[in-house]
């Protein structure tokens, strides 16, 4: 959810599941995902998925899942 510190603690869970398993490499992108509006869906029911891509056939393991997104056009802000 959008809770205060939520998604940040999210980064942080992932980065250290994929640091575990020499996942975070130069080619290593992450992403996040906003699956609703806060304009319409009230902000305590709002979700963000937390991403990274992964090579092929990386496991999914405890919190973590590996889904594939589809391919399309997509907005992206680099910090």
């Amino acid at each position: 959810s959008y809770e205060e510190g939520r998604v940040q603690a999210a980064f942080r869970a992932l980065e250290e599941w994929a640091g575990r398993r020499g996942l975070l490499t130069p080619e290593a992108r992450w992403i996040g995902m906003s699956k609703d509006d806060p304009e319409i869906v009230p902000l305590a029911k709002c979700s963000y998925d937390v991403c990274l891509t992964v090579p092929r056939g990386t496991q999914a393991e405890g919190r973590v899942e590996v889904r594939r997104i589809p391919s399309s056009l997509y907005g992206v802000l680099g910090i």
